[in-house]
């Protein structure tokens, strides 16, 4: 997995460093110049989201006790209408934030997972250093490694090869991109919480088939229902 991020970041950034290069800029330092300030972008991005989910936390049991009070208008709704005697109705005590011991067990899990994530970017970040940094010098030695004889027919295959997985990656990566910004935007005019946060998911959800849009959907329905106690915004 990170390799395959490794190389997906280079294809995202290579486009940067050549407009860097065209400024005569020698590469290395398009490189490093490029690579940081991706990292100063993201550094930006992740203390919103962080911020958020910090706040997000706090706010659980908030948040818990109005799906609670939503579940019990509903029991009692059903109640009042025959639906469900007394008896059958599910006893929501057992609800209770209190009673939910296995919390503590999957934010310990959690918190394991936060530490692998950040080993996990370090070296994310110097593969990719490193990829685009000898892209030139690997593509000569591939070429190479075909033979003197087909060097021009390998230059041309793995030049298409490159184009068409770069095309892909970039459309891919900016048009989720583009979907985050716009679902945030209006998510922050709708006034719901935590729009870095949902804006952002629901528009890289994308890239996951089928699924993804609809997981994109139902998180900021179920968020704007509690927070609104109404489904309609």
């Amino acid at each position: 997995i990170p390799i395959l991020v490794s190389v997906s970041l280079a294809y995202m950034l290579s486009p940067f460093i050549f407009f860097l290069e065209r400024l005569k800029i020698p590469h290395f330092i398009s490189v490093l110049l490029v690579v940081l300030a991706s990292l100063v972008i993201v550094g930006f991005l992740s203390y919103l989201i962080i911020g958020q989910a910090n706040s997000f936390v706090q706010q659980i049991p908030a948040y818990w006790d109005q799906v609670l009070s939503f579940l019990a208008r509903l029991k009692q709704n059903l109640i009042d209408r025959g639906a469900i005697s007394p008896s059958q109705a599910p006893d929501l005590e057992n609800l209770q934030l209190k009673n939910l011991t296995w919390v503590s067990k999957y934010l310990a899990r959690g918190l394991s997972s936060l530490l692998s994530f950040i080993f996990g970017s370090f070296f994310v970040f110097f593969l990719t250093l490193f990829i685009l940094n000898e892209y030139p010098y690997l593509k000569k030695k591939i070429i190479k490694a075909f033979g003197s004889s087909s060097e021009q027919l390998s230059e041309k295959i793995l030049t298409e090869i490159n184009q068409q997985i770069r095309g892909f990656v970039l459309v891919k990566f900016f048009t989720s991109l583009a979907l985050s910004l716009i679902y945030s935007l209006g998510f922050l005019v709708l006034g719901l919480n935590y729009a870095y946060i949902l804006g952002p998911l629901a528009g890289f959800l994308k890239l996951v088939p089928y699924i993804g849009p609809f997981v994109g959907l139902i998180i900021p329905l179920v968020v704007a229902g509690i927070q609104f106690q109404s489904f309609f915004p």
